[in-house]
């Protein structure tokens, strides 16, 4: 029989006196969308994008912007069709980003631990999501 310790143990937990990063995050996200969406930053016209006036290929974070702004117009099939790495990851944000609101009112936040397998695993299957964003990216023209 084996013993879970912390260490092994991967999931979310509601911690007293941790800051509510996804909370933090999630408000910065829904100003920056507001603000780029009333700016219409993404309908400039021309790229902000340093590495691609530099090499002609879209960066991994290109359609960023444009994808924040259809997610808070509520448009997520073209926030996907953007970059859907990041629109899954603001998608994602979201609930947690909620939950760790309603904590925070509590005094609380909610913590992901991660064991060191998963950990190891999350990072190995983060190589070939970038590569296939980045693969759709270039494929697509962003």
């Amino acid at each position: 029989m084996s013993v879970i310790t912390g260490a092994q143990r991967s999931g979310f937990r509601a911690a007293a006196g941790s800051v509510p990063l996804a909370a933090l995050f999630g408000a910065g996200a829904i100003v920056l969308g507001a603000l780029a969406s009333l700016a219409h930053i993404d309908a400039l016209g021309f790229s902000l994008c340093t590495f691609k006036a530099a090499t002609g290929l879209p960066c991994l974070t290109c359609g960023s912007t444009r994808a924040l702004v259809r997610l808070a117009h509520l448009d997520l099939f073209g926030a996907i069709a953007m970059n859907p790495l990041v629109a899954s990851a603001l998608i994602a944000l979201v609930p947690w980003g909620l939950a760790d609101a309603v904590l925070a009112l509590r005094g609380r936040a909610l913590v992901l631990e991660i064991g060191p397998a998963l950990g190891r695993a999350l990072r190995w299957a983060a190589i070939p999501l970038l590569i296939a964003n980045w693969a759709y990216l270039i494929a697509v023209g962003r």
